[in-house]
């Protein structure tokens, strides 16, 4: 088993988004959903991964006011 955590790739986008919105409960198209996906489309070096087998299973938002850690 293989485990990494690092930062987030705009090649991470959508898989993180995917662990975001599970672990905070967002429904696709969602209000929270979409500022979500735009905050991880914009600012992907802003967040950081943890890989697990090659999946990202946990993301963890780096912001200046506040840190958001979730994980599916």
């Amino acid at each position: 088993m293989t485990t990494r955590f690092r930062a987030a790739t705009a090649a991470d986008q959508e898989a993180t988004i995917q662990v975001l919105s599970q672990a905070f409960g967002r429904e696709k198209g969602s209000p929270k959903f979409e500022r979500d996906a735009a905050s991880v489309r914009a600012h992907p070096e802003s967040y950081r991964i943890l890989e697990s087998n090659g999946k990202i299973v946990s993301a963890l938002h780096i912001s200046r006011h506040r840190i958001q850690i979730g994980s599916s």
